[in-house]
């Protein structure tokens, strides 16, 4: 990450009070039944209260204060996404992966001047746990979980080539403190 001071000063010289409702969105991936965002900003604070993002199978909850007006600018980002169905949220046209019934939930708060110490003191927590999934073709191989299969598939060449993996469950929760996360 750079260490050069982020480009701050445009930010302390624009005041703006959003309010975004939008209705039946397609981007190409996914489909917004609604959204409502009301983003400010203020002498260089950006706030994002309570944006929320509507599909046809789950929601996305999006909190967002990036505050540049102090001495060391403060970041704190709070990120929930429910699912019925992931695959239909943009994973399948992004990665081949249908189904998938879950919470994940994004909690992340940091300051610095730069790039680098915005990294360096990341705080926070990532969770996720989503069931029932099915990864197409080789769509595991993306996220680095197939070695196994692979090797299996190297050793005895004769085994029947799969054409889909269905994961039960993936869980996974991330802990960080100053920019370590394990």
């Amino acid at each position: 990450f750079s260490d050069d001071p982020l480009p701050l000063d445009s930010l302390k010289s624009i005041n703006a009070q959003l309010s975004i409702n939008l209705k039946d969105i397609d981007t190409g991936y996914v489909h917004i039944e609604n959204a409502t965002l009301a983003p400010q900003l203020e002498d260089g604070k950006f706030q994002l209260d309570d944006g929320r993002l509507q599909f046809v199978h789950g929601e996305a909850l999006a909190s967002l204060l990036f505050d540049s007006g102090l001495e060391t600018p403060v970041l704190e980002l709070d990120l929930k996404v429910d699912s019925e169905d992931y695959g239909e949220m943009g994973l399948e046209k992004l990665a081949g992966i249908t189904g998938g019934k879950g919470k994940i939930r994004v909690e992340l708060n940091s300051e610095g001047n730069s790039q680098r110490q915005l990294a360096a003191n990341l705080d926070g927590q990532i969770d996720m746990k989503v069931k029932d999934l099915v990864a197409k073709g080789n769509a595991l191989n993306l996220i680095g979980s197939d070695i196994l299969s692979e090797t299996i598939d190297k050793l005895n060449p004769f085994t029947k080539k799969r054409t889909q993996t269905d994961i039960e469950c993936v869980a996974v929760h991330f802990k960080g403190k100053n920019g370590n996360f394990i």
